[in-house]
């Protein structure tokens, strides 16, 4: 820790996130207990051990493949229509 711990809003700004998520974030273990100190209800966090744990994290992103579109020569089509008038 080479700068001094900064307060949980400071972090959320930095992250982006909300103070919920950065709180949600150290419930889960998310952020590991040793990148931050409570004292009473106040957390302190080492923002820059923090910003070097999510980094790998941004190097893969998760990206969703498209979903594969229906070769129309393949597609089956109903005629049969049940009508009751």
């Amino acid at each position: 820790m080479t700068e001094p711990l900064v307060p949980i809003e400071s972090l959320a700004r930095t992250l982006t996130v909300s103070i919920t998520t950065v709180r949600s974030w150290v419930r889960t273990g998310l952020i590991p207990g040793d990148m931050y100190v409570k004292i009473g209800n106040t957390y302190r966090f080492d923002k820059e051990a923090i910003i070097n744990h999510f980094k790998p994290m941004q190097k893969n992103p998760v990206v969703a493949e498209p979903a594969p579109q229906a070769d129309p020569r393949q597609m089956e089509l109903n005629f049969d229509v049940d009508v009751n008038l």
